[in-house]
């Protein structure tokens, strides 16, 4: 235990990589892709945006996450009123598929296609689950307050095997856990843990903030079962 409080401690500041930034519509989607400056086979996560937020609004996780030695990348599609959550899982698993196919920056990248995942807040998080039960690529799936989509994210959680690890708030008035985490969390189809945070809501974005830290309440377990992208920039 004590070993897990000082890896969760370490993971809240920024990781030894330097990161770089790139516009995945030059490959034919919009959105934003992150990474660190090199490494091999690095394990890669798409992640879906909230109802009506751009992908932008989550760089600070997306740059974090680079910062430790993963790809992350998010598409900014269906950003309407009335979103089509099918269509954003789609966009994942596209992406997913491009920052494993494409050349990524310099060519001093590549991602292991056995290492993906999907994540995602609110209704971005109920498309991570559509995604997921979609595709057998996908090897992991986070949530942050995810929000039930059409078709239905609990019953799509049915269907996935990998593990699954969903956040909600405790004080959540748009996407309560009883209706939403908890449902999807008791669906899975594998591995899956409930985390609480308390005090939280989700009027604002998950973001991860250098020095920051969160306390969390674990609920339950449940039961087992091309063209080059640019990434020359650096982040800032």
């Amino acid at each position: 235990m004590a070993k897990a409080k000082q890896l969760l401690e370490d993971l809240t500041f920024a990781g030894p990589h330097e990161v770089l930034r790139g516009d995945l519509a030059l490959v034919g989607q919009p959105g934003v892709v992150y990474t660190p400056k090199e490494g091999r086979g690095l394990p890669a996560v798409a992640f879906g945006h909230g109802w009506l937020q751009p992908a932008g609004r989550y760089r600070e996780l997306l740059r974090h996450l680079a910062s430790w030695g993963i790809v992350a990348a998010a598409p900014s599609t269906q950003r309407g009123p009335l979103p089509s959550h099918r269509l954003l899982a789609d966009d994942l698993l596209s992406t997913l598929e491009m920052v494993t196919k494409v050349r990524l920056g310099p060519g001093a990248i590549s991602v292991d296609p056995l290492k993906l995942g999907v994540a995602g807040h609110s209704t971005g998080g109920g498309s991570a689950v559509l995604a997921a039960a979609k595709s057998s690529d996908v090897r992991a799936v986070a949530t942050f307050a995810p929000a039930q989509t059409i078709p239905s994210a609990s019953k799509a959680a049915e269907q996935v095997e990998c593990p699954g690890l969903h956040l909600a708030a405790a004080d959540d008035l748009v996407a309560p856990a009883q209706g939403n985490a908890e449902l999807i969390t008791r669906s899975w189809g594998g591995e899956a843990q409930l985390r609480t945070l308390p005090k939280a809501r989700t009027s604002r974005s998950p973001r991860a903030r250098t020095g920051a830290s969160c306390s969390c309440t674990a609920n339950r377990t449940v039961r087992p079962s091309a063209p080059s992208a640019p990434c020359s920039r650096r982040s800032s």
